[in-house]
């Protein structure tokens, strides 16, 4: 136990490796409870990345976890990413943007080889560049539409497509 409390105690980068399945789990998360801050688990593909997570449920409901998803596809191919693998990975790097460098309480990412290597927008690019809606909550529709502008979104009379948006009265579609 005591080699334990040196571990999660050290103020330099830790690496947890060599730890049976479900039992690094327990550890990582034990030790992030310690550390706090942000503690980032890498693993080998997505289906251990998947098992990790569960495990992590499972040890640890109280830890947040953020998933960053690597593409989809391969590097050079002539498809992109699928727009939900896309979406999920911009929210996980909008919401590392928006910590604050002080703040200390625990925080698991959770990723892949892949997702960690792909390169990403500046910070100051994906903290300004998320809008939060939530239901019940009150939105600014003149705010709404310029975010949709600058997104790349297309105001259309109808919506048809991924990426367009229509404006009928107050409604936006």
């Amino acid at each position: 136990m005591d080699d334990f409390k040196t571990l999660a105690q050290s103020p330099h980068s830790l690496t947890v490796c060599g730890a049976p399945e479900g039992f690094d789990s327990l550890i990582f998360c034990d030790a992030l409870r310690a550390r706090g801050g942000v503690g980032l688990y890498i693993a080998t593909d997505e289906a251990r990345a998947s098992a990790f997570a569960a495990a992590a449920r499972f040890f640890a409901l109280d830890l947040p976890v953020l998933r960053l998803l690597g593409w989809d596809c391969q590097p050079y191919d002539r498809i992109s990413p699928s727009p939900r693998t896309a979406a999920r990975r911009a929210g996980a790097l909008h919401a590392l943007a928006q910590r604050d460098a002080t703040d200390t309480s625990p925080l698991l990412v959770i990723s892949t080889v892949s997702g960690v290597i792909q390169r990403c927008a500046p910070k100051a690019a994906l903290s300004g560049g998320g809008l939060s809606a939530k239901p019940g909550g009150v939105l600014d529709s003149e705010k709404l539409k310029q975010h949709l502008a600058e997104n790349g979104y297309v105001r259309t009379a109808t919506v048809t497509e991924r990426g367009d948006y229509a404006v009928r009265g107050g409604v936006i579609d």
